[in-house]
C-alpha cells in the first residue's frame, strides 16, 4: 500500500542501539526502554467515523516488516459532499460504510455509487530502536523535538519522522477523501499524542 511505502522511506538506515556513558565507571551499558507502540493509539484517536468501537485495536499490527514494530488503520470513508442514500431499516446495521452496504440488501446501483465515491482512508505508525529520523527541509517543532514532514500529492500521503525512545517514530497518512482534512494537519496532531504518550527513557 501506498503509505506503507511512504512510511519505509521516512527514516534514515537502520543504526546502532542507543549508548549512554555510566558516569561511575566510564563503562557504556545500553539503556534498553520497552516500548509497546501499538498500544499507543487506538481508533477513536484518529478521529474518523463509521469505525464502530473507538477503542478497538489497529487493522494490523507488525505489516511492516523492516521495522520492529508498525501499527496500521484501514477504513473506507466516503469522500468530501457525498452522501449516499438511506437505505430502509438502516438503524438495524453498524455505522459506516460496511453497514451501509449490508442494510442496501444487494442494491447494485447504491453499491456502485458508494465504491465510486469513497477512499480508504490508511494510518501507520513504525518504531524502531536502531533508526533515526530522516531529515527533510518541511520541518517544525514540537515539545522541543524537530519533526520532519515529507507530502506527497500525486498520493495524498504525509509523513512524519521524529526522534521517540531512543530511536525513530514514523507517522504516514493516506487520505484522498479531502473530508478530514490535510493529510499533514492529521499526521501533526498523532504526532502531538505520541510525544505525549512517549515512554520515558
Amino acid at each position: 500500500m501506498v503509505a506503507a511505502l511512504a512510511l519505509l522511506t521516512a527514516c534514515g538506515s537502520v543504526r546502532g542501539e542507543a549508548v549512554a556513558a555510566a558516569p561511575a565507571t566510564g563503562r557504556s551499558e545500553v539503556k534498553a526502554v520497552a516500548v509497546d507502540l501499538c498500544s499507543k493509539l487506538n481508533w477513536g484517536d484518529l478521529g474518523y467515523p463509521g469505525v464502530g468501537d473507538p477503542k478497538s485495536r489497529p487493522t494490523k499490527t507488525g505489516d511492516i516488516t523492516e521495522w520492529e514494530q508498525s501499527c496500521s488503520w484501514n477504513q473506507q470513508q466516503y469522500n468530501a459532499g457525498y452522501k449516499p442514500p438511506t437505505p430502509p431499516n438502516r438503524d438495524k446495521y453498524p455505522p459506516g460504510i460496511a453497514g451501509d452496504i449490508e442494510a442496501m440488501g444487494g442494491d447494485i446501483a447504491l453499491y456502485k455509487s458508494i465504491q465510486e465515491n469513497s477512499s480508504w482512508v490508511v494510518v501507520k505508525i513504525a518504531y524502531d530502536s536502531r533508526r533515526k529520523a530522516k531529515e527533510s527541509p518541511d520541518q517544525y517543532q514540537e515539545a522541543g523535538r524537530t519533526i520532519y514532514l515529507t507530502w506527497d500529492s500525486s498520493t495524498a500521503v504525509c509523513t512524519a519522522s521524529l526522534p521517540w525512545v531512543a530511536g525513530a517514530l514514523a507517522i504516514a497518512v493516506a487520505d484522498k477523501t479531502k473530508a478530514f482534512g490535510a493529510p499533514c494537519d492529521k499526521a501533526k496532531s498523532l504526532v502531538r499524542l505520541l510525544l505525549q504518550r512517549e515512554d520515558q527513557k
